[in-house]
């Protein structure tokens, strides 16, 4: 899914998960092109190098939103449970030239084989799914003993919770039912699914408004501390 639809914070909201176009316009905005700056700039200590063999982006999005940080010479697999979006992704990935494909599926009933991958990415999608315990196991599964993983997710205790739980009176949309994260929900959710938790990292330092500048959002960044930030990543190894 690689990113949040918050009807409070952009004016015309991203109105489902599958709807490529308004996920598109959401990025194109302010508040969108901070929010991915933010966690770019997380998560590119954190990429793997051109040794990578096969990555996988679980969730995707329609725009491959963090294609940017991965190496050019890694091979990738981008997945997301909507046809559409499945769709918009290979033409981006098309579009950038990259090497590898999309497809459709669930990120916890993955149709690959087991180890298959040796690095994942999934960003804003566990919040989403009926069962994210699952899905980490899944995660765990397609990947070869050694692999890492990079999860992202909403944080709980930070301002963007609270825009949900207001919009969450008036609205049915994704954004506000999906379940957000704390730091310590998430490790421990991680490290039970087989993953050994080697860093954590905060994002998004700003809450969800409709200012008219992205430059806005990183002067207010400053003033935010971890706790209240928008998103949690953790990076985690396969050991076993």
């Amino acid at each position: 899914m690689s990113g949040p639809a918050s009807e409070s914070s952009a004016g015309s909201p991203v109105t489902d998960w599958s709807r490529s176009d308004d996920y598109k316009r959401w990025f194109a905005r302010p508040l969108g092109v901070a929010y991915r700056e933010s966690i770019e700039a997380a998560l590119r200590p954190w990429m793997p190098g051109a040794t990578s063999r096969l990555a996988l982006d679980a969730g995707c999005g329609p725009i491959l939103t963090f294609i940017d940080v991965f190496e050019r010479a890694t091979s990738l697999v981008a997945v997301d449970c909507s046809f559409e979006v499945a769709r918009s992704a290979q033409a981006c990935l098309q579009t950038s030239g990259r090497v590898g494909t999309t497809v459709c599926a669930s990120i916890d009933h993955l149709p690959f084989a087991d180890g298959r991958f040796d690095f994942v990415l999934s960003l804003n999608c566990l919040e989403f799914v009926p069962d994210a315990a699952r899905a980490l196991a899944e995660l765990q599964r397609v990947t070869m003993p050694g692999a890492r993983a990079v999860i992202g997710v909403l944080n709980r205790r930070g301002t963007w919770e609270w825009t949900r739980r207001v919009g969450q009176r008036f609205s049915q949309r994704a954004y506000y039912r999906g379940r957000f994260f704390s730091e310590e929900e998430l490790t421990l959710a991680v490290a039970r699914a087989g993953w050994t938790v080697e860093s954590v990292r905060y994002a998004v330092h700003f809450p969800p408004l409709p200012l008219p500048r992205s430059s806005w959002f990183r002067w207010i960044q400053r003033l935010v501390p971890d706790r209240r930030a928008g998103m949690i990543l953790v990076r985690a190894v396969r050991v076993t």
